[in-house]
């Protein structure tokens, strides 16, 4: 959530300059999401800015296991035998 307090308390933590802030999350419904917000600094702050060697981001862990799948419809398919039997033998 963006609110007016971020970009006063982190405006002042490195050199002046330009810099890109690049994210990739996941969104609610599974997929992934990236993008950039760049960004420029008018007035050098007192921190200094991380080399870039130290921002290393996890390696993509690949598109969603289909074991879930494959589980979700094996109990369907039970499911749906279980009724139909049931149905079968209400109706003999």
């Amino acid at each position: 959530m963006w609110t007016d307090a971020c970009p006063r308390r982190c405006a002042r933590s490195g050199p002046a300059g330009g810099y890109t802030i690049r994210y990739r999350v996941t969104s609610a419904d599974g997929h992934p999401v990236s993008g950039a917000v760049p960004f420029r600094l008018a007035v050098a702050g007192p921190a200094t800015a991380a080399p870039v060697a130290a921002m290393t981001a996890r390696p993509d862990d690949g598109p969603a296991p289909l074991w879930p799948w494959i589980t979700g419809g094996a109990v369907l398919l039970g499911t749906g035998f279980a009724v139909a039997r049931r149905v079968a033998r209400a109706n003999a």
